[in-house]
């Protein structure tokens, strides 16, 4: 362990998430020209920083959930050295310091929105909704998954997409 402000980086385009006992995680991102797999963690009390574990894939720019009943982070999708955004999705239980592969999103995407909220037949989920493709395209697809459920849940593509051009929309 070491503190966070000596000898210490937090890689560029790591994702970054809070839970709710003082901790801060940083969960992969760009070291140099190679996208890594690390997991660090800043305990905001005594400001000290330490490697926890590392990601089944590395990735950058991905997005993250915490599960508070299941003490773990969700991380979803981003982008790696191989491709410019990927489907995969994991879990890292924050208590065995341990990670495994869940259910994939249906279309890799990176730079997306990610909201928890009701959908219309009133279930809590977990949307991930728009952001970019493996080709670095724009996609308007949303899906969602069910948080609930742990790794046994599945993303389901969700029956609306985004309009083409988001800067039509008007407020009503």
């Amino acid at each position: 362990m070491s503190c966070f402000n000596q000898n210490k980086k937090v890689y560029p385009n790591s994702s970054i998430i809070s839970d709710n006992r003082g901790y801060v995680y940083f969960v992969g991102g760009k070291r140099d020209d190679d996208i890594v797999a690390d997991i660090y963690r800043l305990d905001l009390k005594s400001m000290l920083y330490e490697k926890i574990g590392n990601l089944q894939i590395a990735r950058a720019n991905s997005r993250l959930f915490y599960d508070t009943k299941l003490d773990e982070i969700l991380i979803i999708g981003g982008n790696n050295n191989n491709v410019k955004a990927v489907k995969e999705s994991e879990r890292f239980n924050l208590v065995k310091r341990t990670s495994i592969l869940c259910s994939n999103l249906k279309y890799p995407r990176t730079n997306f929105a990610l909201a928890l909220g009701q959908n219309s037949m009133g279930e809590t989920r977990l949307f991930a909704i728009g952001g970019n493709d493996e080709s670095g395209n724009y996609t308007r697809t949303i899906e969602s998954i069910d948080t609930a459920m742990g790794v046994n849940s599945e993303w389901i593509r969700e029956e609306v997409d985004l309009p083409n051009d988001l800067n039509k929309l008007e407020a009503k």
